[in-house]
């Protein structure tokens, strides 16, 4: 019975879109250094401390959110935090 009710509350867990990963791909608009936050696409994503900052083609990942600027490329992976909100899991900046 208690397999049942886990595998039934893994189902549904998969279905709630706040749990959910998604990428998006795009330019970054506006950034916050402050909040270490960015608008990409008209949306706002949150890069928490621990997230590294990750150039494609170089051997070393880089931690530090100072080095983005607006009108770079990037590809990222977020956790949805709220309706204004997507909390950034991966994050790679594209050469262009």
């Amino acid at each position: 019975m208690i397999k049942y009710i886990a595998a039934l509350l893994l189902l549904c867990c998969a279905f709630i879109p706040e749990l959910a990963t998604a990428s998006e791909r795009g330019v970054i608009s506006k950034i916050d250094y402050q909040h270490r936050a960015f608008t990409l696409a008209g949306k706002r994503y949150s890069v928490p401390r621990q997230i590294r900052v990750e150039v494609l083609g170089l051997d070393t990942p880089r931690k530090d959110f100072s080095s983005l600027v607006t009108g770079l490329l990037v590809q990222l992976r977020y956790v949805r935090a709220s309706d204004n909100n997507r909390r950034v899991i991966e994050l790679k900046l594209i050469p262009q």
